[in-house]
């Protein structure tokens, strides 16, 4: 009776700590996947369903860690597009983004107004020293207009390069126009094509 006993208490105090501390270190590590960190494992030597937990937690996060890397190269990809795209349009083009802060902005542009890439890049282009006609008339647009996209149908705007008259048609297209339609909480980022 007291060895019965005596394995009986042993098994009240180690049984529940058998179960307990491997869901408290899966519940540690899942906290960890939710914060990104995929480099997670969680290591448990038995032959029970712990174990198949265990082992299907591991795949989980090998899995997450490749489609995050994955995903983080189509986006570096999807970028060096834009920007080779945006370099080579021969049109004027500037990238603004909610704060209206220029986050891309092409050589024809710096060109048109007289500054370089390094004076515009994270400034607001409200705040540019006005240039010309062009920078004046941007400066002037209303982006927060409803329908920000028909700012494109209003007259060129005519100014003076080398003694010659050149008119420019300025078209405003806001990025998150649709997403917006769906989603109202988007803010909107505009891309300024001259």
């Amino acid at each position: 009776a007291a060895v019965s006993t005596l394995i009986m208490l042993l098994f009240i105090f180690y049984f529940p700590s058998y179960i307990t501390s491997p869901l408290t270190e899966l519940t540690k590590k899942i906290e960890e996947i939710s914060n990104k960190k995929y480099d997670q494992r969680i290591e448990i030597k038995s032959n029970d369903e712990l174990s198949t937990l265990a082992l299907a937690f591991n795949k989980m996060a090998v899995k997450l860690k490749e489609y995050e890397t994955q995903h983080i190269d189509e986006l570096l990809l999807e970028k060096r597009r834009m920007e080779t795209l945006l370099v080579n349009l021969q049109d004027a083009t500037v990238l603004l983004d909610s704060n209206l802060r220029i986050n891309h902005v092409n050589r024809k542009f710096c060109e048109l107004i007289g500054k370089s890439v390094t004076e515009l890049l994270g400034k607001k282009i409200n705040e540019i020293e006005k240039g010309n006609e062009v920078l004046t008339f941007i400066q002037s647009l209303d982006f927060r207009k409803e329908d920000v996209s028909l700012t494109g149908k209003s007259k060129p705007v005519e100014i003076i390069v080398n003694d010659q008259k050149e008119y420019y048609q300025v078209l405003l297209l806001d990025i998150h126009r649709g997403i917006r339609a769906e989603n109202s909480g988007e803010p909107s980022e505009y891309i300024l094509l001259i």
